[in-house]
């Protein structure tokens, strides 16, 4: 295993392995996991992208805009017009502001590619403003800011959090998040994901 990459802030996990099936060291294969209910699937992929094989073969008959099939190329799913929140600036914002008053979390969930309640809690929380009316320029740019801010936290290593959250549930998180507990502080991001582990189990038993 040489690479774990979440593609376009969507539920896709591919997994990159080098020297496979006795290819030599140069030799490259995609494992892509997409999470999405029903129409999870699991795809291997070989160095042009091109599908080995898939947990569910999807055709044209079911999907005419993306088939996964044995010999198609790979093709991630659509982004349903959503902004990246890498590139998501105040401008881009600005333009996706929706004629009438919508609660922020909401309009931004709807905006912004990858946007879950815990990224927009934490996104929200700098702009004084519970929906999209009056929006200024400024809180734009804050929103903007929060989002490349708290992605640039989750890119590089340092501490990660077990965060409590309503109904008992907890998760790993790269930030304490406003409204959110903070159940523990690690080191590192991974190490709060294990210890949030730990405590489901501990959890079910």
């Amino acid at each position: 295993l040489i690479g774990v990459e979440q593609l376009a802030f969507d539920r896709v996990l591919r997994l990159q392995f080098a020297n496979c099936e006795g290819l030599g060291p140069q030799s490259r294969r995609g494992l892509v996991l997409e999470i999405s209910g029903r129409h999870s699937n699991l795809l291997l992929l070989d160095e042009s992208h091109t599908i080995l094989e898939c947990a569910r073969h999807v055709t044209a008959r079911v999907n005419r805009v993306r088939q996964s099939l044995p010999g198609e190329t790979y093709i991630p799913p659509p982004d349903f017009g959503k902004l990246n929140p890498l590139t998501a600036t105040a401008e881009a914002l600005a333009a996706r502001l929706p004629p009438t008053p919508q609660p922020l979390a909401d309009w931004l969930r709807a905006t912004v590619q990858g946007g879950s309640d815990l990224f927009l809690a934490a996104v929200c929380a700098p702009v004084a403003a519970a929906t999209t009316a009056g929006l200024d320029p400024t809180q734009l740019a804050a929103l903007s800011a929060a989002m490349g801010r708290l992605l640039d936290i989750a890119a590089n290593a340092g501490p990660g959090y077990v965060l409590g959250l309503p109904g008992g549930k907890g998760q790993a998180y790269p930030v304490p998040v406003p409204g959110a507990q903070i159940l523990a502080e690690l080191p590192t991001l991974s190490a709060a994901v294990v210890a949030q582990r730990c405590r489901q189990e501990q959890e079910a038993v």
